[in-house]
C-alpha cells in the first residue's frame, strides 16, 4: 500500500518516542489497529527512513463543538505501534513532546465542505501538516478493478476473503451481519475501496458466500473473471496474517 500520511523525522526523535514507548504496557497489535480503524482519523507514519512508527489519535472526549473561527485543538491519546509492539500515550505525555503533532479542526479554512481539503489535520511544530480526516469532498470515481482470484477464509463474524487483481495486488473483503468492506490491501488501515449495509434489521442480514461476491460485482469497476482461482499466492497469506502470527487465531476473528 502506497502509504502518503507520512513524516520523516531525525534518528534522535525516533529514539526519543521509544523511550516514551518502552514506559506503557504493551496491547496485541490487532486491538490497537482495529481501535484506530474505528477512531474516525486517519493514521500517520513517523520514520527516520530505517524504522517506522504507526500513529493513530484518540480523542479522550467525545463529541466536539466546530469551530468555524480558529484551528481548535482536540485532546487526543496516542496508540503508537512499533513493529509486533503497541501501547497508548496518554494526553499529557503527547502534549510535552514536540515530535508529535497536534491534532486540530480545519473547519475555519472555510465554511464550505467543498472548498476545503479536511475536516482536521495533524500539525506538526515545522509547520508542515498531514490529513486526519478529509472534507466530505465529492471524489473521483473509483478506477476499474478486476479481480483474478479469491480465496475463502471462512468466519461467520466476519466471513472474510483474500482477492488478488489482474495487476497482482491484493485486496481484503469481509462481511459481518450485511456490512461488507472491500480495502485497497491487506492491512486494516488500507482504504476503504467499497462498503455496502445489506438490510435494516439488526445486528444486520446474514449473507452468505456467493451473495456477498455477486454484490460487489454487481458495481459496474469492479470485474471478477469468469475462470477465477480459488486460492491466492502464499505471500498474501504472508502478508496477511504477519501481525497476528503470535495472536489467537479466534481473536483475530472477532475484529
Amino acid at each position: 500500500m502506497n502509504y502518503s500520511n507520512t513524516k520523516t523525522i531525525t534518528k534522535n526523535e525516533f529514539d526519543t518516542i521509544l523511550k516514551q514507548f518502552n514506559k506503557y504496557t504493551s496491547i496485541p497489535v490487532y486491538i490497537a489497529k482495529s481501535t484506530i480503524h474505528g477512531s474516525g482519523f486517519n493514521s500517520f507514519i513517523l520514520t527516520d527512513e530505517n524504522r517506522k512508527l504507526i500513529i493513530g489519535y484518540i480523542k479522550t472526549k467525545s463529541g466536539s463543538i466546530i469551530d468555524y473561527n480558529d484551528a481548535k485543538l482536540e485532546k487526543c491519546d496516542a496508540i503508537v505501534i512499533h513493529e509486533d509492539t503497541a501501547v497508548i500515550i496518554p494526553y499529557d505525555e503527547i502534549k510535552n513532546n514536540s515530535i508529535f503533532p497536534d491534532l486540530k479542526q480545519s473547519f475555519h479554512e472555510n465554511e464550505d465542505y467543498r472548498k476545503r481539503e479536511a475536516d482536521y489535520k495533524y500539525h506538526f511544530t515545522d509547520n508542515e501538516t498531514l490529513i486526519a480526516k478529509s472534507s466530505a469532498n465529492p471524489i473521483d470515481r473509483q478506477e476499474e478493478i478486476t479481480i483474478t482470484a479469491i480465496e475463502y477464509l471462512g468466519g461467520n463474524f466476519p466471513q472474510s476473503w483474500l482477492l488478488q487483481t489482474q495487476k497482482d495486488d491484493y485486496l481484503y473483503l469481509r462481511e459481518r451481519s450485511g456490512s461488507i468492506r472491500l480495502l485497497d490491501g491487506l492491512d486494516i488501515d488500507a482504504e476503504l475501496l467499497f462498503h455496502a449495509f445489506i438490510g435494516r434489521e439488526h445486528p444486520g442480514t446474514y449473507l452468505k458466500e456467493h451473495e456477498v461476491i455477486e454484490i460487489i460485482s454487481s458495481m459496474d469497476y469492479i470485474n471478477i473473471v469468469d475462470d477465477y482461482d480459488t486460492k491466492v499466492p502464499e505471500e498474501a497469506h504472508e502478508e496477511y496474517w504477519g501481525d497476528y502470527l503470535k495472536d489467537d487465531y479466534d481473536n483475530v476473528l472477532e475484529l
